[in-house]
């Protein structure tokens, strides 16, 4: 089907540029530790799969929020947020489509 967008790659594509987003705001940028790396990018991260397991990338994020909050508090929470709530947006929206179709 020519001209139709797949959203899993929008979702990638949104997942990559949350995640560099989420590394250029934080205090000491690509410099940081590995493990203020890794749960400043893991949320963001999350989008990327949220279509083929809404319910995990909830998971997932929620996680990497409160991983992010014990190892940098407030200073390293800057799009994470955001993708906390795009994760539970998509898992809502696939539980009201379930509970409509009868799944």
């Amino acid at each position: 089907m020519a001209g139709r967008i797949d959203l899993r790659v929008v979702d990638v594509a949104v997942a990559l540029g949350l995640s560099a987003a989420a590394v250029v705001a934080a205090p000491g940028g690509w410099g940081m530790g590995l493990v203020k790396l890794a749960a400043c990018v893991a949320a963001p991260a999350s989008v990327a799969f949220r279509r083929r397991s809404p319910l995990s990338a909830v998971l997932a994020a929620v996680t990497a929020l409160l991983v992010v909050q014990a190892v940098g508090g407030q200073s390293l929470m800057t799009v994470q947020p955001l993708a906390v709530q795009l994760d539970f947006y998509f898992l809502a929206r696939n539980l009201r489509r379930e509970q409509e179709t009868g799944r």
